[in-house]
């Protein structure tokens, strides 16, 4: 059994630094010194039942809006491991190469939108640390009449209300005989229902005395070997010129890896009825600065 363990513990070894070799990296002071970005912090424990905390940095882009999320690492403590830069060499992104790379994905109309292969690094006196685990996502900021098509990856404010209820109940109109792609106890694929995939508004509310609206993404559970990453920051709230406060990473909190031994309960410990009550509902965790 040691052997099985010490061989299991080499292959997720071998394939972390696999990934971490994959990563590029951004610095925070780099960011701060170019562009706008507000910070936020979320805590999981209302809505999954486990207590971790999620870090979001909102980097505003003109018109764009890229998010940062530093997830929690449910295996060891802390959100942050301790790198020698000096080993990170061409790996590094300077504000030309954050610039291309968010260009990019202006024009792209598809999940590479979201993606796992960046870390945040920040300086702390004289080390410096990067986030384990950081969600990348790039969003367009419109105000799009209900008339015009919102695309994938659009933040669109001008658009019609839909609840993901009311779709639910949509969907099972026209699409009788499939899945809803957002139940998570079946994790259908949308197949070609894929030109409904985008963001959705659901709400207009009042978050401290500002206004604010509420999204959700239609997407479905594609992947079934892997993290999908596609769904990204699925349901949030978005506060003009404070970016988004709030929303849920259930992509994550849902996914184990074969070879993750980490106990299930660490990640989350609400039933998969519930799970799918809380995306019915629209259930979201809102940043704790903004909690009176």
């Amino acid at each position: 059994m040691k052997q099985i363990l010490l061989l299991s513990g080499l292959i997720l070894s071998s394939i972390f630094c696999a990934s971490a070799q994959s990563r590029v990296f951004v610095v925070l002071d780099m960011l701060d010194s170019v562009y706008r970005v507000n910070r936020y912090t979320l805590n999981t424990e209302e809505l999954y039942g486990v207590n971790h905390h999620i870090e979001m940095y909102n980097v505003w882009l003109s018109n764009e809006l890229v998010l940062f999320s530093v997830l929690p690492d449910f295996s060891q403590s802390g959100h942050w491991e301790k790198v020698d830069t000096s080993k990170l060499e061409g790996r590094i992104l300077s504000k030309k190469d954050f610039n291309r790379d968010m260009r990019d994905r202006y024009l792209i109309d598809g999940s590479e939108k979201k993606s796992m292969g960046y870390a945040l690094i920040k300086q702390v006196g004289d080390d410096f640390y990067a986030s384990k685990n950081c969600l990348l996502e790039y969003f367009n900021i419109r105000s799009y009449p209900p008339e015009l098509h919102t695309p994938y990856g659009t933040i669109n404010t001008g658009q019609s209300k839909m609840t993901i209820k009311e779709m639910a109940a949509l969907y099972k109109r026209y699409y009788s005989d499939i899945p809803f792609p957002l139940d998570i106890k079946q994790q259908p694929a949308m197949s070609d229902q894929l030109l409904l995939k985008r963001e959705y508004l659901s709400k207009e509310l009042e978050v401290n005395g500002e206004k604010a609206y509420q999204f959700w993404t239609f997407i479905d559970w594609s992947v079934s070997d892997g993290r999908n990453v596609q769904r990204g920051i699925d349901r949030f709230i978005y506060i003009p010129g404070k970016g988004i406060v709030g929303g849920s990473y259930d992509f994550y909190f849902a996914f184990r890896a074969k070879l993750d031994f980490t106990p299930m309960e660490n990640r989350y410990t609400i039933s998969k009825e519930q799970w799918m009550q809380n995306i019915l509902d629209e259930k979201v965790m809102l940043a704790e600065e903004l909690k009176q």
